[in-house]
């Protein structure tokens, strides 16, 4: 779907990029609704729920590299636009089935990573917000995953859309980049320099699939609550067929741009928490 944005409080939309490229298997998510627009909360019951099954929200483990990584870092370069690809695309997004149910599903774990001199070493996973800047030397990071174990045994995915709703109002346009992470990562233990308690990162800020699964560029002015979206529907679509492993996602924030916040699943708030919503054909 094309770019598009709502300064005043609404959807800021994203496209798909084509998502992943080569993988491996495994997944992992949770369920919980709801729907948060201009800052207000309009409610959000929970559903399904699940451990997470590429994430070591505990601390200790880890995981290992998977399919085609980026280890050079990634690529925060200045992606302005949302001309991203179709559903289908690189073996995700189901086409051409005439009845679809829908899901949606709560982040089972997310955190934000600091680069920032002496922050390196600290954990967010408890924060109230999570951050993305791309400031140098005083980036931040946000990553984030879902237990996917609630989509039924054979449904294809048609759509997967992850809103994250803005935690201020923004102040100068923000372009933001999505990747989907090659390493599991614990909630409770990743910074910038590690994943979980016993593994690094192979590089620093983490470690990424080479392909950019979305972006967006979020108005001067959009206010705290609006929603930020996301299209992952290649990417879900692969992780439901088997052939990427559930590690989750990191976002980014362009080269060089001022920092963001989004609200965490800590929020008191169902309707504020990060989700996907999928559109499942059966």
């Amino acid at each position: 779907m094309g770019g598009s944005e709502n300064p005043s409080g609404g959807n800021t939309s994203s496209g798909g990029t084509g998502g992943l490229g080569g993988g491996a298997s495994e997944g992992g998510t949770e369920a919980s609704g709801g729907v948060a627009s201009g800052g207000t909360s309009t409610g959000g019951a929970s559903q399904g729920g699940a451990s997470s099954g590429g994430v070591d929200a505990g601390g200790s483990g880890g995981a290992g590299d998977a399919g085609s990584v980026n280890t050079g870092g990634v690529n925060t370069g200045g992606v302005t636009g949302a001309s991203g690809g179709q559903l289908g695309e690189a073996g995700g997004g189901a086409t051409g089935c005439t009845t679809t149910s829908s899901l949606i599903v709560s982040a089972t774990a997310d955190s934000y990573m600091s680069e920032r001199a002496g922050e390196q070493k600290t954990n967010y996973g408890q924060d109230a917000r999570l951050r993305v800047s791309g400031v140098s030397a005083e980036r931040h990071r946000t990553v984030i995953a879902f237990d996917l174990t609630a989509v039924p045994v054979g449904a294809s995915v048609r759509s997967a859309i992850l809103h994250l709703a803005l935690g201020a109002t923004s102040t100068g346009e923000r372009s933001l980049s999505v990747y989907a992470l090659a390493r599991a990562f614990a909630e409770t233990r990743v910074t910038w320099e590690k994943a979980t308690q016993t593994t690094n990162w192979t590089t620093p800020g983490g470690d990424t699939a080479v392909r950019e699964s979305a972006h967006t560029t979020v108005g001067d002015g959009a206010q705290a609550g609006a929603l930020v979206d996301f299209d992952l529907s290649a990417d879900v679509g692969l992780i439901v067929q088997g052939s990427w492993p559930n590690y989750g996602w990191l976002v980014a924030g362009a080269e060089g741009e001022m920092p963001l916040e989004f609200i965490s699943r800590e929020s008191t708030f169902p309707s504020e928490r990060p989700r996907l919503e999928l559109t499942l054909c059966p």
